[in-house]
């Protein structure tokens, strides 16, 4: 996520940090949303999980 948006430190970067979500929220609306839907099916669909499947792909 380094350059994008507001993400101003590394609390924005890495999981479990307290920017986080924050972090991942300003990345997807620089890169769009259906851009970021896309990749995290094509994820869900690497991974052999059907829960993560079902819900990032519908």
């Amino acid at each position: 996520m380094e350059g994008i948006s507001g993400v101003v430190d590394p609390t924005f970067l890495q999981p479990g940090e307290s920017n986080y979500e924050a972090g991942y929220r300003l990345m997807a609306h620089d890169v769009g949303r259906d851009r970021v839907q896309r990749d995290l099916c094509r994820i869900a669909r690497n991974s052999g999980s059907t829960r993560n499947r079902r819900r990032s792909c519908g």
